[in-house]
């Protein structure tokens, strides 16, 4: 379904350092994390470990084909944010501290309603 959070298209660019520079200095609003793979089976699960503002939050992705079923939400995980889309990077670039504040809540909230 167009527009739904779940379904994205992922693109990489490769840049070279002088690509990089010049990006870089554009006003924006970064994000910064650690980017783990862990291999699950025949899939590998990414996990965002993030820095800064966002110190604390843990965000795991797997890709999928639209021919695969949903996945089960794994027992380590507190709640599944598939579907929220203020848990996007492009929404968490752009938190307020206050926001940040109540991350915690809105991850409670989510696992309450499972």
């Amino acid at each position: 379904m167009p527009g739904s959070p779940e379904l994205v298209s992922i693109t990489n660019l490769y840049l070279t350092r002088h690509e990089f520079d010049s990006l870089a200095a554009l006003a924006g609003s970064p994000l910064y994390k650690i980017r783990w793979h862990w291999p699950n089976g025949d899939r590998v699960i990414s996990v965002d470990q993030f820095r800064g503002s966002l110190e604390g939050l843990i965000l795991a992705e797997v890709e999928l084909s639209e021919d695969d079923s949903d996945l089960a939400t794994p027992p380590l995980a507190l709640a599944d944010v598939t579907k929220e889309d203020r848990f996007s990077g492009g929404h968490l670039a752009h938190l307020s501290a206050k926001e940040v504040a109540a991350l915690p809540a809105d991850v409670a909230e989510l696992r309450r309603l499972g």
